[in-house]
């Protein structure tokens, strides 16, 4: 952080990670030249069995220059054959295997 970052930001990290809650919160960054950043940041303690915090999972998302929305037909029409493909074969996996497999010659 650095002289524009809010106290009150620099609390809710030091506070959410001295309790081991689990916070959702903005603050603003700098990177290591210099220039700021907005960050929406989420801090989530992971616990053991026996309900001690054994890490953290610490999320940063860049808020400063959000990428537009670009549709690509061509991306979305090759992401649909996946999806369909990969559809069909779950749709497999819970049919019955009667009727399905080998089938062995009768004499």
């Amino acid at each position: 952080h650095g002289p524009l970052t809010s106290q009150h930001a620099v609390n809710v990290v030091k506070e959410a990670l001295a309790a081991g809650q689990e916070k959702h919160f903005e603050i603003l960054y700098y990177r290591k030249d210099g220039t700021k950043f907005l960050c929406s940041e989420v801090i989530a303690p992971v616990k053991s069995e026996v309900d001690d915090i054994c890490l953290y999972i610490i999320n940063f998302e860049d808020l400063t220059n959000p990428q537009p929305y670009v549709d690509e037909p061509a991306s979305n029409h090759r992401l649909s054959k996946f999806d369909r493909a990969r559809q069909s074969f779950r749709q497999s996996l819970r049919m019955p295997l009667r009727g399905r497999g080998l089938r062995f010659a009768q004499s």
